[in-house]
């Protein structure tokens, strides 16, 4: 594979940064549409906001999905395959190990004591973080 010189393509971060910005508006927009989520606001008309997340719902994960083909594609150009594949496994595995032990359990034990599926203290529950399917909140 042949390496080439590094080119920057500001309209592919453009579109980037407007996916990321359509992802954190989308998980706003989940706090008041009707579909299940972890916190709910009932109290508000959910019709523009229901419109709102189904059409980036469509767009949002095969836009990414591309994104990330044109990302490999270009990194390829640069880098070994097995470069490559040890970049992503530290620059993505790093961080999803840290989500999945050090930011997730709290969410979800606050969320299991709330919705009255577990009593006890978070370190009771610690044990319990993987048991099961995570469970149909309403």
């Amino acid at each position: 594979m042949g390496r080439g010189k590094r080119v920057r393509y500001y309209d592919y971060d453009w579109i980037k940064v407007i996916a990321t910005l359509g992802v954190f508006l989308y998980h706003c927009s989940m706090f008041f549409n009707p579909f299940p989520w972890h916190v709910k606001n009932n109290e508000v008309d959910t019709n523009g906001i229901l419109v709102f997340s189904l059409f980036l719902g469509v767009w949002l994960m095969p836009l990414f999905f591309a994104i990330s083909g044109i990302s490999v594609t270009y990194s390829l150009n640069n880098r070994s395959t097995s470069n490559f594949i040890k970049e992503r496994l530290v620059r993505l595995g790093v961080p999803l190990l840290f989500g999945m032990f050090i930011l997730s359990p709290p969410q979800v034990y606050i969320e299991r004591v709330t919705n009255y599926q577990f009593s006890g203290s978070f370190i009771n529950f610690i044990p319990h973080y993987f048991d099961g399917l995570y469970p149909n909140y309403s």
